[in-house]
Protein backbone atom coordinates (compact mmCIF):
# COMPACT_ATOMS: atom_id res chain seq x y z
CA UNK A 1 0.00 0.00 0.00
CA UNK A 2 1.28 3.38 -1.53
CA UNK A 3 1.62 5.82 1.54
CA UNK A 4 2.62 9.52 1.33
CA UNK A 5 1.65 12.75 3.73
CA UNK A 6 -2.02 14.17 3.64
CA UNK A 7 -1.88 16.51 0.75
CA UNK A 8 -4.79 19.02 1.48
CA UNK A 9 -4.86 20.17 -2.47
CA UNK A 10 -5.83 16.44 -3.32
CA UNK A 11 -7.88 15.69 -0.39
CA UNK A 12 -7.83 12.07 1.37
CA UNK A 13 -6.77 9.31 -1.22
CA UNK A 14 -6.31 5.92 -1.24
CA UNK A 15 -3.62 5.27 1.35
CA UNK A 16 -5.06 7.82 3.94
CA UNK A 17 -5.89 7.04 7.45
CA UNK A 18 -8.92 9.16 8.79
CA UNK A 19 -10.75 9.83 11.86
CA UNK A 20 -14.55 10.30 11.54
CA UNK A 21 -17.12 11.81 13.89
CA UNK A 22 -20.45 9.85 13.86
CA UNK A 23 -23.35 10.76 16.41
CA UNK A 24 -20.40 11.40 18.98
CA UNK A 25 -18.89 8.45 17.82
CA UNK A 26 -15.18 8.25 16.52
CA UNK A 27 -13.83 5.66 14.40
CA UNK A 28 -10.74 5.45 12.80
CA UNK A 29 -10.50 3.99 8.50
CA UNK A 30 -7.88 3.60 6.61
CA UNK A 31 -8.77 3.43 2.47
CA UNK A 32 -6.98 0.65 1.26
CA UNK A 33 -7.17 -1.19 -2.00
CA UNK A 34 -8.70 -4.40 -0.97
CA UNK A 35 -9.41 -6.24 2.32
CA UNK A 36 -12.60 -4.15 3.27
CA UNK A 37 -13.64 -5.13 6.44
CA UNK A 38 -10.73 -6.53 8.65
CA UNK A 39 -9.75 -4.91 11.48
CA UNK A 40 -6.44 -3.71 12.90
CA UNK A 41 -6.15 -2.88 16.36
CA UNK A 42 -2.58 -0.92 17.49
CA UNK A 43 -2.58 -0.71 21.26
CA UNK A 44 -6.02 0.93 22.15
CA UNK A 45 -7.19 2.21 18.72
CA UNK A 46 -8.89 0.16 16.16
CA UNK A 47 -8.23 1.13 12.82
CA UNK A 48 -11.38 -0.30 10.14
CA UNK A 49 -10.07 -1.09 6.25
CA UNK A 50 -12.30 0.03 3.51
CA UNK A 51 -12.02 0.55 -0.19
CA UNK A 52 -12.85 3.32 -2.42
CA UNK A 53 -15.42 1.03 -4.23
CA UNK A 54 -17.47 1.27 -0.60
CA UNK A 55 -20.11 4.06 -0.27
CA UNK A 56 -18.02 5.52 2.68
CA UNK A 57 -14.82 5.26 0.55
CA UNK A 58 -16.33 6.72 -2.56
CA UNK A 59 -17.79 10.15 -0.33
CA UNK A 60 -14.31 10.28 1.80
CA UNK A 61 -12.38 11.16 -1.85
CA UNK A 62 -11.12 14.40 -2.02
CA UNK A 63 -12.41 15.32 1.43
CA UNK A 64 -10.09 17.41 4.02
CA UNK A 65 -10.93 17.72 8.08
CA UNK A 66 -13.44 19.56 9.03
CA UNK A 67 -15.30 18.48 5.91
CA UNK A 68 -19.01 16.97 6.77
CA UNK A 69 -20.66 14.72 4.31
CA UNK A 70 -24.19 12.35 4.59
CA UNK A 71 -24.34 8.74 3.77
CA UNK A 72 -27.62 6.70 3.58
CA UNK A 73 -26.98 3.43 5.26
CA UNK A 74 -30.29 1.36 4.84
CA UNK A 75 -33.13 3.80 5.93
CA UNK A 76 -30.82 5.92 8.03
CA UNK A 77 -29.10 9.09 7.03
CA UNK A 78 -25.98 9.23 8.90
CA UNK A 79 -23.98 12.67 9.36
CA UNK A 80 -20.19 12.36 9.36
CA UNK A 81 -17.86 14.81 9.85
CA UNK A 82 -13.68 14.28 8.97
CA UNK A 83 -12.09 15.31 12.28
CA UNK A 84 -8.59 14.39 11.14
CA UNK A 85 -6.33 12.77 7.67
CA UNK A 86 -2.98 11.38 7.98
Amino acid sequence: LPTSDFDPQRGIQLGALVLLADAGQQRWLLLAPDAAGLKIHTGEREIILITPRSPIGQRLLGLAPGDVFSLQIGAQLQHLEVLQAL
